[in-house]
């Protein structure tokens, strides 16, 4: 069995670059990936020795070529429902090819045609000791991003980071990245990550914190880690509400304002349509509640302002042995874990009443409170205290 089995026009593909005297080789992730066990996911092709336009030529022959980056010659080629991105090289050999890789275990190249891994930094030695080492400094620093890759796939393969690797990162300036950049590798890190403690940690040890926020407090504190990976284990196939369960704890040591800050500065409102903002405002207002007390009138105020699913979870995550879990089961049997108490009565139930314009908004009011206080219980007992609330407003 090969490292990496391909489809068989993939293979073609490779068999045509060969005969022309190139070749063509997986590169990056998919070989790190394959030698660790995971299942492949982005393909990589790297293309050496042919010519550009020549190479461009060819593939044309297999499908629809999309050029991306056009200084940098990507290619994304569709082959039976799968996106490849190819890159022609003109380095003179591999290692110079691989030299601008970040890290040395991304340094990988693998040959579909001999079932050959070529390796020239020491990449496959790395994996073996579970250890991060840059592939070459001076590249490494060309992107200050990698800083935060190294953070990431500390935690996704539990590899240490190497001394010289730390300090490289420790030098760089940070402050410049782009938002967007940030963001993506901090959902790398909660959503790739089976302990992102450990990501988190060395966002800390490495001064990403400290270098490009302001105002994300606590991070660093080992309850906060903690609360991390307890979290992920709540992880569901929604990344919409996972990602807001990921910040929901990251940040439950700073306030509202903070919060509205670090939202802010990587512009983030919503995330698959999931609203991130609205879902930690109010874990910061409920979830500390929701782990200190079983109460049932508790329930329904949170359930008004954010599902009590997602507020129970933060509870959960941060106070294991609080109510959170205990509040969540009763919200089940209540029906009102991902959506508050149907109300008793609407507005055309009080217009025989008598009831008018902004009087009626009041008055639905006074019997949602008098309801979420567990005082009445049904449409009757709603429109009895909606009598009785009306003639004490006439007086």
């Amino acid at each position: 069995m090969p490292l990496i089995a391909l489809p068989s026009k993939l293979m073609q593909i490779c068999e045509a670059i060969a005969q022309e005297s190139g070749r063509a080789y997986l590169a990056g992730g998919i070989v790190r990936d394959a030698l660790l066990g995971y299942p492949p996911k982005d393909i990589d092709l790297e293309i050496h020795n042919i010519e550009r336009q020549y190479c461009k030529k060819i593939l044309e022959r297999f499908g629809h070529l999309n050029a991306v980056g056009k200084s940098f010659h990507v290619w994304i080629l569709t082959v039976d429902n799968i996106n490849v991105d190819i890159f022609c090289t003109d380095a003179p050999n591999i290692k110079e090819a691989c030299r601008r890789r970040d890290l040395r275990i991304n340094a990988l190249l693998y040959d579909p045609l001999t079932d050959e891994i070529l390796d020239p930094f020491g990449g496959l030695n790395d994996i073996t000791q579970k250890r991060l080492v840059a592939t070459d400094p001076i590249f490494f620093a060309e992107d200050p991003l990698r800083v935060l890759r190294v953070a990431q796939f500390s935690a996704r393969f539990n590899f240490t980071i190497s001394p010289s690797l730390r300090e490289l990162c420790l030098g760089l300036d940070l402050a410049h990245i782009a938002p967007e950049r940030v963001l993506n590798e901090i959902e790398k890190s909660w959503l790739k990550s089976p302990t992102p403690s450990i990501a988190f940690r060395e966002f800390t040890e490495l001064k990403i914190i400290q270098k490009y926020f302001h105002s994300w407090s606590g991070l660093k504190e080992l309850s906060v880690l903690e609360s991390l990976d307890r979290g992920k284990s709540h992880c569901t196939n929604n990344n919409g509400w996972n990602m807001a369960l990921f910040w929901g704890l990251a940040l439950q040591r700073c306030s509202a304002t903070d919060i509205l800050q670090i939202f802010d500065q990587l512009n983030i409102h919503r995330y698959l349509n999931y609203p991130i903002r609205n879902a930690v405002l109010a874990s910061l207002d409920y979830s500390k509640k929701l782990a200190q007390q079983e109460n049932s009138i508790l329930r329904n105020h949170a359930a008004e302002v954010f599902s009590l699913d997602f507020l129970c979870t933060i509870a959960m995550s941060i106070w294991p042995n609080g109510f959170g879990k205990l509040n969540l089961e009763h919200a089940k049997k209540e029906e009102i874990q991902s959506s508050p108490l149907p109300p008793l009565i609407q507005g055309r139930d009080v217009l025989p009443l008598g009831l008018k314009g902004p009087e009626i908004g009041r008055g639905l009011l006074f019997i949602r409170t008098l309801q979420l206080q567990k005082q009445i219980h049904n449409k009757e007992q709603a429109l009895q205290a909606i009598s009785t609330w009306l003639q004490k407003e006439e007086l």
